[in-house]
C-alpha cells in the first residue's frame, strides 16, 4: 500500500471515528500526490463544510463539474454556497440541478428563498407557483407564497388554500405551514378573529413537533450570569471593533443591521455564529457547571480567534456588523475579548415582538419557545433581565435601541443608532431599503420596504388576544 493509499484510508477511520480535523488532514495530504482526484476533493468538501468552513468547500467544489452534475452533488454545492454567503453561485447550481430531478418542487422552494434573500420577489413567487403546481397539497409552499403575496377580497389563492386545507392532517407539519399561510391571508383582509384563531391552531401543531423546555432554558441565563461577569481584562488584546446587533428574534434586528450596513464603511455580516463557538472552544461552556478556563491570555486568544474568522469572511471591510440574538447571555465575555467591540441590543414592545414570533416559523430545532404565548413571555423576561444583567455589570458598554422609535422617527434614531456603532453620519443609512445586500432572516421582505411606523402598531389589533 502506497502513502496515497494509507492518507487515504486513515481519512476515512478519522472521518468514522467523529475526528473531522484528522480526516480533513489526512485527505489534503492525500491531494498533494492526486490533485485532482474528484472523489477525494468531494470528500474534503464534505469535512470542510461540516466543520464550519463553507468558503475553503467551495473553492473545492468550484474545481468539480459545474455543468450537467449530478442533482446531489449540485444541491450540496447550492448548501454549501449558501453557507458562504455565495447566493448567487447557490442559485446557479439548484438550476443546474433542477432539470436532471424527479422531485422538482424542493429545490424550487429553496431556490425561491434564495430568491426572496437578494429581493429578487418576483423570480421568487414564479418558482413557488411553479412548486405548488406540482406538488399541490404542500403547506409549506403556501406559506412561503402568502409571506410576499398580498390577499385581497375573493382571492383566487385564498380559495384554492381554503380548499386544499381539508386533505392536510390538523396536526401535521404541512397543515400547520397551511393555518399560518391562511392566517396570513385573514389577516390581510382584517379578519383578526379567524386569523387569531389559525394562528394559534398551527402553534399547538408546531408544538408538538418541537417541544421546548423553559426550565432548562433558565438554568443556562443563570449558569451564564455566573461564568461571564467580572472577566480579566485581555492583555494584548484585539484592535477590531465589530459592532454586535442582538435582541429577540423579530425584534428588529435585520433592520437596524440593514441600517448599519447601508454605511460604506460597514458589512453587513449577518449571523455568522462565530463568537459562541469559538468561545466555548477557548474559555469552555458557561452553561456548564465546570469552571471556565477564562485566563487573560485565553481571552486575548479567543478576541484575535473572533477578529480573523471575521475579517477571513470579508477581507475588505473597515467594520463588520455580527447579528446574533444569543450575544445576548454572553455580552461579558465579548467585551473583555474585544474591548472595542460595540454591542447594540434592539428593544421592541412585547406584544408586538410576541404577536410576529407567533406568525413565524423557524429552522427546525431553533426558536423552539415561539409557538406557545406563555414561552414567549417566558423567554421575553428572561432576555429582559439578561440585557438588564449586563447593563448594570458593563455600565456603557450595552446600548439600546427601542424598534418603535426607529420607525417612528428614523432619522433622529438613526444618528442615535450611529453615534452607538461610532460611526459618521451617512445619508444611504435612512434608506435601508436601497441596501441590496442579501437579506438571510426571515425579516428578507419586509427590510426591502421603506420604513414605517404600521408595523410597530399592528399588534393593536390583536391587543385582546394577546392579553395586552
Amino acid at each position: 500500500m502506497g502513502q496515497f493509499d494509507r492518507n487515504v484510508q486513515e481519512a476515512r477511520k478519522q472521518a468514522a471515528a467523529g475526528n473531522l480535523t484528522g480526516a480533513l488532514q489526512s485527505t489534503s495530504f492525500a491531494l498533494l500526490e492526486k490533485p485532482r482526484d474528484g472523489n477525494l476533493k468531494l470528500f474534503r468538501a464534505r469535512l470542510l463544510h461540516a466543520l464550519g468552513r463553507h468558503r475553503e468547500a467551495l473553492a473545492d467544489l468550484s474545481g468539480l463539474s459545474a455543468t450537467g452534475p449530478s442533482p446531489q452533488l449540485a444541491s450540496f454545492r447550492a448548501e454549501v454556497a449558501e453557507n458562504a454567503g455565495d447566493l448567487k453561485t447557490a442559485i446557479t447550481a439548484l438550476t443546474h440541478a433542477l432539470p436532471a430531478t424527479k422531485t422538482p418542487s424542493p429545490l424550487l422552494a429553496k431556490r425561491a428563498v434564495l430568491y426572496q434573500s437578494l429581493g429578487q420577489f418576483a423570480k421568487a413567487k414564479d418558482d413557488l407557483i411553479e412548486a405548488i403546481r406540482l406538488t399541490p397539497a404542500d403547506g409549506e409552499l403556501f406559506r412561503l407564497l402568502s409571506a410576499m403575496h398580498r390577499f385581497q377580497a375573493s382571492d383566487p389563492l385564498l380559495a384554492r388554500m381554503e380548499k386544499t386545507r381539508p386533505k392536510l392532517k390538523k396536526n401535521s407539519l404541512s397543515g400547520a405551514h397551511m393555518d399560518f399561510a391562511l392566517s396570513k391571508a385573514f389577516d390581510d383582509l382584517g379578519d383578526t378573529d379567524k386569523s387569531f384563531k389559525l394562528l394559534l391552531q398551527a402553534n399547538a401543531a408546531m408544538r408538538l413537533a418541537f417541544p421546548y423546555d423553559a426550565n432548562a432554558r433558565q438554568t443556562q441565563l443563570d449558569h451564564y450570569k455566573v461564568a461571564l461577569a467580572n472577566l480579566p481584562d485581555a492583555p494584548s488584546a484585539s484592535d477590531a471593533a465589530p459592532i454586535f446587533v442582538t435582541g429577540l428574534p423579530r425584534s428588529g434586528t435585520t433592520l437596524v443591521e440593514q441600517i448599519l450596513s447601508a454605511h460604506p464603511d460597514v458589512a453587513g455580516g449577518g449571523e455568522m455564529a462565530l463568537f459562541g463557538g469559538l468561545m466555548r472552544k477557548s474559555l469552555g461552556d458557561p452553561a456548564s457547571s465546570a469552571p471556565l478556563k477564562a485566563t487573560p491570555e485565553a481571552l486575548s486568544k479567543l478576541g484575535h480567534a473572533y477578529a480573523k474568522a471575521a475579517s477571513a469572511r470579508h477581507p475588505k471591510a473597515k467594520r463588520i456588523t455580527d447579528k446574533s440574538i444569543q450575544t445576548a447571555s454572553y455580552i461579558g465575555a465579548v467585551t473583555a475579548a474585544l474591548p472595542n467591540a460595540r454591542i447594540i441590543v434592539v428593544r421592541r414592545n412585547p406584544n408586538g415582538n410576541a404577536l410576529s414570533l407567533l406568525r413565524q416559523v423557524f429552522l427546525p430545532g431553533k426558536q423552539s419557545f415561539s409557538y406557545n404565548l406563555d414561552d414567549i413571555r417566558s423567554y421575553q423576561q428572561g432576555f429582559d433581565d439578561m440585557v438588564s444583567f449586563w447593563q448594570e455589570s458593563l455600565p456603557d458598554k450595552v446600548h439600546v435601541v427601542q424598534f418603535e422609535d426607529l420607525v417612528s422617527t428614523p432619522e433622529q434614531t438613526t444618528r442615535s443608532l450611529l453615534d452607538m456603532a461610532a460611526l459618521e453620519w451617512n445619508d444611504a443609512c435612512l434608506r435601508p431599503q436601497d441596501n441590496d445586500r442579501a437579506v438571510q432572516t426571515l425579516s428578507a421582505v419586509a427590510v426591502r420596504q421603506p420604513i414605517t411606523p404600521h408595523s410597530s402598531q399592528k399588534w393593536q389589533a390583536y391587543a385582546e388576544h394577546l392579553g395586552a
